[in-house]
């Protein structure tokens, strides 16, 4: 099970959570984008949040009590904006690789029998610290913002070929 939840999940997680969905959000939402002027990348990285922090409340089936799946699901939830930046402002892999960070120190620290607000600090600061992380980079690297940098316009899938710039047989 440590494979399965250090490894194997992270990437599930990631390419069902971030790249699909928020992605698909992304497309649908710029599809209307011009009530807004822009596609709002903000509100995809908070869908893909919610979204990953409910999927665990499946733990509540393997026996967790519930204060310990609502923290779990709070933790996912701040987790899943780091993730969705770290994919938003790099690539899949870097949220893949926060997300292996993650449940790594998270499983490392519950094998140690700590107690749980100990654990539940030290996570909560690393995942701002992800996320400052991010922020930083980003700015060095010019972006507009730490969550929106890269302005996607995916109607610019839906257009016909020939507005695409390429030509077309006559």
């Amino acid at each position: 099970t440590l494979l399965c939840s250090c490894f194997l999940s992270p990437i599930i997680e990631e390419y069902v959570f971030r790249y699909y969905l928020c992605n698909l959000f992304l497309s649908r939402y710029s599809c209307i984008h011009w009530i807004r002027g822009r596609v709002d990348r903000r509100k995809a990285v908070l869908f893909s949040a919610c979204l990953f922090s409910l999927q665990h409340i499946v733990l509540l089936f393997n026996g967790e009590s519930i204060p310990n799946v609502l923290t779990n699901m709070v933790l996912s939830f701040v987790a899943g904006i780091a993730f969705a930046c770290a994919m938003l402002n790099g690539t899949i892999l870097s949220s893949v690789l926060l997300h292996v960070i993650n449940n790594t120190v998270s499983i490392f620290l519950r094998g140690k029998n700590l107690p749980e607000w100990l654990c539940v600090s030290i996570e909560v600061y690393l995942l701002v610290y992800y996320i400052s992380l991010i922020a930083e980079w980003s700015v060095k690297q010019k972006k507009n913002s730490f969550v929106c940098c890269k302005q996607i316009n995916a109607s610019y899938l839906f257009r016909p070929e020939s507005r695409r710039g390429e030509r077309t047989q006559s």
